[in-house]
């Protein structure tokens, strides 16, 4: 398992937020654990592929541009 903490450029922040993940494949309910300038800890039901393009919606709040998964 890589250590994903000691690449990361932006510190997180954990948060406990509603949001959607828009694919390719549609639109997909999830939970947001943390969240930096630079990318976002998600929770969801959905199995997204590894490198999918994917934009994060938080509601009101705006959107993530399209970015990949790790």
């Amino acid at each position: 398992m890589s250590d994903f903490g000691s690449r990361r450029q932006n510190p997180r922040t954990a948060v406990a937020l509603s949001a959607d993940v828009i694919s390719d494949s549609g639109t997909e309910h999830c939970n947001v654990l943390d969240i930096s300038a630079g990318g976002a800890e998600i929770e969801i039901a959905q199995t997204l592929e590894r490198e999918a393009a994917v934009e994060l919606k938080l509601g009101n709040a705006g959107r993530f541009p399209r970015a990949f998964c790790e």
